[in-house]
């Protein structure tokens, strides 16, 4: 075809025909490399302030629902007189001293730079303090334009192929315009109490090579409170305070929200302003039924058995308070303990869920009691209270890092938090976030004033008033930061509380950070249920609901309106009645109605799992307790790594129950519909005897594998080929790895991305048949959103003559930032399966969703070709009945439940 287009066009250089087959065969061409290769969006940043359409400035980000398309025009190395400009600029220092002053810039690198080890040391320095937004080849930095001007071109020394300045516009979802207008049209504006802020920002690449960061931030701070305090009195605004190198915290009145953004906004060093978030905080059968092998067989303790009780582990717990006085916690060899004022509703049951035991149990009363112990008995607690003495407020520091380096510096690598933000902390809706009020009085809002979802997003930045918290803010970053830093620690949070609000989207931060483990909560058992009942604090119950009864007796006799819901409420006997007599509802296949639900922003999948977190029967303190709610879950799954340190496998089974929408436990949604993973259970409800044992009983081969990503594109395999007489097996693989932190001023996203890959396959000599492709989460397409992937095959079947393989493959995509280190975990029945040389066995990443694609694609590409060959034989016809010319045209541990394999980065080859 090309030697007759050439022919044509040789002939008759003007001919519109020529042209038009020019033209068609562009758009063929297009359609056919659009069939195998997906568009790509690696150059568009999700900016969290495009949720106004006021941000929204290009025709482009108006119709591409606000992704900022990084592009030629847009291309600062293409506006020379702009950059002359920014360069040309001058201020005065303290010193008088006449200075280029900062910028702060979006680069690009170039898509060839896959490693540090490929930039010169200039671009390393340039790079070290930035921030990535979205991807690890994008990225926001503050430096001098006569600082990286030099590194960005076309030329093959050139590091960066686009730069550009980071708007003002990007800095914050928060409308503070319409925030200090709705503020205004509010009864009483003048009392208004002042409203709290995060500010985060990037540190210069200079501060960074001097390691000057918190020193230069300190200026920026005193520079910003000369700014505002010219303007403002001091009741109007709390100075702007430093919270460690890339964060401030300032307080003031929505009155004047939008003149004090303004000020903020322009300061070079910002990168984004966020509300700061309230936080709240959100056992018989709890240890037994944790490290259960599965809902089969729900009695089972083999780590017990194997004498694992969490010896020699430190596990680091912030709440309100700990009961040390509690029998759970007496030491015989430590009488006298120093503290100060105790406050007793600040002392909670949560370490009793941990480590709680009685030390030495000997009459038959303290034997019953010790049944309830914690997940890991013999575990040591590092606590931090975190309650405001003399009242029941939080005091969350505005940088976690402060909760966590303290513990980890005492040997702690576990972490349990049950608390977080909620949106019921500030919002009450019906279910299905309908009739939002205030829930407690806000500034210039009242409590009970109506709220609406475009309040919301202008006060929030959230879609909706039921997913206020559900943001990737400064103290998720936080988290992701330190375990980023700190790869043998392990961040477990309670999912939340919220569920009965909405059927989506109510988990809060900080447990929707990336690298923290969020849990979910899942009923109990039935019997579980009816036991707890006499262990339940009635009076904090009645107390707590406000209703006037002066003991349980008076709701038991209680027969005016809503009797029956209120006799079950603070009933002993209804109580029992009503869980004896529901046994459907009240069971351990089931998700509590009150867990938070997901997806988490980003659409990730949180919670990551689920444990029972509904009528947990542990230590009771001196304080108010209850068996309910999710905080009761972190401390619970926090000791799965307490008891099997080093080994963090997602040792889930999806539950086969339901979970009621709201507070009618008869209205109800199957768990199974979701799919899994899904946003209520997460990847299921946690088994840990699965490690070691099958449904079935049977022992269980586990491999565990920590290996690092030097390069992108780098592929690790492991091949298991199926033993000779087995017709029928199981198979169950998990990957994760902490990503790089995420920028805090666009949807959050893997800065660095890997994919699990399973191929199951029969081998007939060189020929394979029966190929299944299965990607981590088994979705229809790779996951590119979440670090926790993991696939489950419950049945694997050999029927035929042929020996059937498996091939475990995890493949790195993008490394720009720094090396990456993971874990891969798999397992099959003991005897099932055999190693074989990686090597030998048959990769393939071809999904068939993949090949459906390429097969529409290739079939227009087919139809605009055969409409070409129209246009050309037409031509030709033509130009024979008039010309009479003719032209021519022609694509492992043995512990005696099960055996453990470890490969760590230097051990071994062929993987």
């Amino acid at each position: 075809m090309m030697m007759m287009m050439t022919t044509m066009g040789d002939n008759n250089k003007h001919s519109p025909t020529f042209k038009l087959v020019v033209l068609m065969i562009l758009a063929a061409t297009v359609l056919l490399s659009c069939a195998v290769v997906e568009a790509s969006s690696s150059n568009g940043i999700p900016f969290l302030s495009m949720i106004h359409e006021e941000n929204r400035v290009s025709e482009a980000e108006k119709d591409n629902g606000g992704i900022f398309e990084l592009t030629f025009a847009n291309n600062l190395f293409n506006n020379k007189n702009r950059l002359n400009t920014l360069m040309l600029r001058r201020e005065l220092t303290n010193s008088r001293e006449s200075v280029e002053p900062y910028t702060q810039f979006i680069i690009k690198l170039k898509d060839n730079v896959t490693s540090r080890k490929r930039m010169n040391s200039q671009v390393q320095q340039l790079i070290s303090g930035a921030v990535p937004l979205g991807s690890s080849q994008i990225m926001s930095v503050v430096a001098r334009t006569s600082e990286i001007i030099d590194h960005v071109g076309e030329q093959d020394h050139h590091t960066i192929e686009w730069i550009g300045e980071y708007e003002t516009r990007f800095k914050s979802s928060l409308h503070f315009a319409k925030m200090q207008e709705l503020a205004r049209k509010e009864e009483n504006p003048v009392n208004s109490d002042l409203m709290d802020f995060v500010i985060s920002t990037i540190p210069s690449i200079d501060a960074v090579s001097k390691g000057s960061e918190l020193n230069e931030l300190e200026q920026v701070a005193k520079k910003l409170n000369s700014q505002i305090g010219s303007l403002f009195d001091v009741t109007q605004f709390s100075p702007i305070q430093v919270v460690d190198r890339e964060k401030m915290q300032i307080s003031f009145s929505p009155l004047i929200a939008k003149q004090i953004s303004d000020i903020i906004l322009e300061n070079p060093h910002v990168h984004f302003v966020d509300r700061k978030p309230i936080y709240s905080l959100f056992n018989k059968e709890g240890s037994i039924s944790m490290q259960s092998v599965s809902p089969t067989q729900p009695q089972s303790t083999p780590f017990y058995d194997m004498g694992i009780y969490g010896n020699d582990q430190v596990v680091a717990v912030s709440d309100t308070g700990i009961d040390w006085d509690h029998c759970f916690y007496s030491d015989a060899n430590i009488t006298k303990i120093a503290t100060n004022t105790v406050y007793a509703n600040h002392r909670k049951i949560v370490v009793g869920s941990v480590a709680g035991s009685i030390q030495s149990p000997i009459t038959a009363d303290q034997q019953a009691i010790n049944n309830y112990h914690g997940m890991a008995p013999n575990a040591r607690i590092h606590f931090t209270d975190i309650q405001k003495t003399g009242s029941s407020a939080l005091l969350i520091p505005a940088s976690l890092t402060s909760i966590f380096e303290p513990a980890y510096k005492l040997n702690a690598r576990i972490f349990s938090n049950s608390w977080g933000a909620a949106p019921n902390n500030l919002i009450a809706c019906d279910y299905d976030c309908v009739n939002c009020r205030w829930a407690v009085s806000v500034s210039v809002y009242r409590k009970g004033q109506p709220v609406y979802d475009s309040d919301c997003k202008y006060l929030f930045g959230s879609q909706t008033c039921c997913s206020i918290v559900n943001k990737y803010d400064s103290q998720c970053r936080d988290i992701d930061t330190f375990l980023w830093n700190n790869q043998d620690a392990i961040i477990l949070f309670a999912q939340g509380n919220s569920g009965r609000i909405s059927s989506k989207e109510n988990i809060g931060s900080p447990a929707t950070s990336k690298n923290g483990v969020s849990i979910g909560a899942s009923k109990t058992s039935n019997s579980a249920f009816i036991d707890s009942v006499q262990y339940e604090d009635m009076m904090h119950r009645i107390k707590e609901a406000g209703l006037s009864f002066t003991s349980p007796e008076q709701c038991c006799s209680y027969t005016g309106s809503n009797a029956d819901a209120i006799r079950a409420f603070c009933c002993s006997a209804t109580m029992k009645d009503k869980y004896s007599s529901n046994p459907s509802y009240f069971n351990a296949d089931n998700l509590a109605s009150f867990s938070s639900r997901g997806p988490a922003i980003g659409d990730r999948i949180k919670p990551d799992v689920s444990g029972i977190g509904d009528n947990v029967v542990s230590g009771h303190s001196d304080g108010d307790t209850t068996t309910y709610q999710c905080s009761n879950i972190s401390p619970n799954l926090y000791n799965r790594a307490a008891l099997m340190y080093g080994n963090t496998i997602d040792s889930s089974i999806p539950l086969s129950g339901s979970v009621a929408k709201s507070t009618d436990e008869s209205s109800r949604i199957l768990i199974s519909s979701m799919g899994n993973p899904n946003s209520y259970e997460g990847h299921g409800r946690v088994y840990l005897g699965s490690l070691l044992k099958s449904g079935n009983n049977s022992t269980v081969n586990l491999t565990l594998i920590e290996k690092t990503f030097t390069s992108s594109n780098e592929k690790h395999s492991r091949c298991l080929k199926m033993k000779s007489g087995i017709s029928s097996s199981s198979f169950a693989s998990t990957v994760a790895w902490y990503d790089y932190p995420s920028s805090v001023s666009v949807v959050p996203s893997l800065v660095q991305d890997m994919d699990l890959i399973v191929n199951i396959y029969e081998k007939n000599g060189d020929k394979i048949q029966s190929l299944k492709v299965i990607p981590g989460n088994m979705q229809d397409a790779y996951d590119t959103k979440n670090n926790v992937e993991k696939v489950l095959i419950n049945s694997i079947t050999n029927a035929g003559t042929n020996p059937l393989y498996v091939t475990v493959s995890v493949k790195f995509k993008t490394l720009t930032l720094s090396n990456q280190p993971y874990a891969l975990v798999f397992s099959y029945p003991s005897g099932d399966f055999e190693s074989v040389d990686a090597s030998s066995c048959y990769y393939s990443e071809e999904l068939p969703s993949s090949y459906i694609g390429i097969i529409i694609g290739v079939s227009l590409g087919v139809i605009v070709l055969l409409l070409i060959v129209s246009v050309i034989v037409g031509s030709i016809l033509f130009k024979l009945c008039t010309r009479r010319k003719q032209h021519q045209q022609h694509t492992d541990l043995d512990a005696g439940a099960g055996n453990y394999y470890y490969y760590g980065n230097n051990a071994g080859t062929g993987y």
